[in-house]
């Protein structure tokens, strides 16, 4: 019998599926290289994305490619289908044991003090890096304090763009708690239904909030929410008769081939399943051992950061874009922005590591707590607290 993504232990606590961190780190590394490679040539670059490379002229086939590879929205579908995983089930979990109302609440809390301080900080020191340019007239954007608020508040994402994912998935809390009480209510068929909503959803918006972007990606989080059920783990037998090469040759490549339509995102996110599904109940060793490395543990737990503090750095450079722009840089986009990216990757993790311990780390804690103190439960130490950490950055 396949177990499900976390199990159930004496003490309370849960296994945690330590590769699932390692494949967050190694998607955060693709942001950053697709947003420096948009940077050499955005109004270029960004008419072939969603075009087939069928339909893409002869003298762009080779960006098509390598956009293809380093796929930001690609990355994205990664980060919502395990954020579905991990949330709906610990949602799930907490439902059942201390019902709706306590769960929301401390669910909600969890949420937010994960979330926004390591926002508030990325956000402030944007701005200040771009008010410095501003002063010395390099940066032409708008800079003013409503955009600053907003953006901290997950309100707007006129500093840090890549932001919007958060904001996303915070919309998300209501559906994830739903689905959760579905799982624990109703099985496997709960997250069939949370998906089957999430697909109507995606055609009529005023389902999810009147708010186009959930209504986009929420369908994302509702086929991650049937992973930790019997049928992800049927589904694990699958991808393991399939293999790990092809669900992530297909999860990568099968977009380049088709357009940007409801039928290409749905197979490119079952590609995505069975490939974590493959990992939690399979566990391929070769690729487990992989995801397992120091490295690649390394870019699991500090991803969140990394994830938002590359924006600064690449600031740095595209925030004087409008002044200083050099021709060659549009001419050789994708190798100017694999070289940049590539250089922005070490000090991107530095300060991603730095945010991880002294502000995202106290405030993980803090939630707890305040959860352990809502549902009225002697605190677990931090070290048994093993739940999967691809929690703490969903």
């Amino acid at each position: 019998m396949l177990k499900p993504v976390n199990v159930d232990m004496p003490n309370g606590t849960t296994h945690r599926i330590s590769a699932l961190d390692g494949v967050r780190g190694y998607a955060a590394v693709v942001v950053l290289v697709w947003h420096a490679i948009l940077g050499c040539d955005w109004d270029g670059l960004t008419k072939i994305i969603s075009t087939p490379i069928q339909a893409v002229p002869h003298n762009l086939i080779w960006s098509k490619f390598w956009m293809t590879v380093f796929n930001g929205e690609s990355a994205v579908v990664i980060f919502f289908l395990l954020s579905g995983c991990v949330l709906t089930q610990s949602a799930a979990k907490e439902t059942e044991r201390f019902g709706v109302v306590r769960s929301f609440v401390a669910f909600s809390v969890r949420r937010v003090l994960r979330v926004f301080p390591a926002v508030i900080v990325c956000v402030v020191a944007c701005s200040a890096l771009l008010g410095v340019e501003k002063y010395f007239g390099l940066y032409l954007g708008v800079l003013d304090v409503r955009a600053v608020v907003g953006n901290t508040l997950l309100l707007g994402t006129q500093i840090v763009g890549s932001t919007w994912t958060l904001q996303v998935e915070m919309a998300a809390v209501p559906f994830i708690l739903v689905g959760g009480w579905a799982l624990a209510r109703y099985g496997y068929i709960g997250p069939l239904l949370f998906l089957f909503f999430s697909l109507v959803a995606y055609k009529l918006p005023m389902l999810a909030l009147n708010y186009k972007l959930l209504s986009m990606y929420l369908f994302y989080l509702g086929i991650g929410a049937l992973i930790p059920t019997e049928l992800g783990a049927y589904s694990g037998r699958i991808a393991d008769r399939i293999g790990a090469p092809v669900l992530i040759l297909g999860f990568i490549f099968v977009r380049m081939f088709l357009p940007a339509a409801l039928i290409g995102l749905l197979l490119q996110a079952s590609f995505g399943y069975l490939f974590l599904c493959l990992l939690v109940y399979v566990k391929p060793t070769k690729l487990t051992t992989f995801l397992n490395t120091p490295v690649s543990q390394f870019l699991g737990k500090v991803s969140f950061g990394f994830y938002l503090w590359n924006v600064f750095f690449l600031l740095l450079i595209w925030g004087v874009r409008p002044v200083y722009n050099p021709p060659i840089f549009k001419d050789y986009a994708i190798e100017f922005g694999l070289i940049i990216g590539a250089i922005l990757v070490l000090p991107s993790l530095a300060i991603a590591a730095f945010s991880e311990r002294y502000v995202e780390r106290p405030f993980i804690d803090m939630g707890r707590a305040v959860s352990d103190r809502i549902f009225g439960r002697a605190p677990i130490a931090s070290q048994t607290q093993v739940t999967s950490s691809v929690a703490k950055i969903a």
